[in-house]
């Protein structure tokens, strides 16, 4: 009995190590980016979601929701975990979280149709490989 507690223990021990942000060779290295997003007048668009599109093609989507200030932070593998360096076409969608947490459009946030399309958007943005990103988006 002893003996199968020792190696049921061992063996949890030997899977959950892979767990480490480190130990899972997929998950690359980000940098913690924010930003704000603001009308051509100076407004904060209160709320929406902010997505970075890889131009590559090799890299994760970043995702991020806007609060009634027009701040949001990004998150790649988790909410807030940060984006991966490279070159990015930026969306932003009138898209809020209902008590449910489920995703619904709500179009009095006033966001033009064409920022919620990677072809149509015209925002783009690079994200260095330094210790952290500001981002401030302009939408017109």
């Amino acid at each position: 009995m002893i003996r199968w507690s020792c190696a049921a223990g061992l063996l949890a021990v030997f899977l959950c190590s892979g767990c480490r942000p480190g130990a899972n060779p997929h998950i690359e290295k980000t940098i913690p980016v924010s930003g704000k997003v603001t009308f051509a007048n100076g407004s904060p668009v209160r709320g929406g979601l902010v997505t970075l599109h890889p131009k590559d093609g090799t890299k994760s989507e970043s995702r991020g929701t806007i609060d009634k200030s027009g701040n949001f932070t990004l998150g790649t593998y988790k909410v807030s975990d940060g984006t991966m360096p490279g070159e990015y076409t930026v969306t932003v969608e009138p898209i809020v979280y209902d008590k449910r947490g489920n995703m619904r459009p709500d179009k009095s946030l006033g966001i033009p149709a064409k920022y919620a399309s990677p072809d149509s958007s015209g925002l783009t943005i690079e994200i260095k490989d330094q210790e952290s990103q500001e981002v401030n988006l302009v939408l017109r």
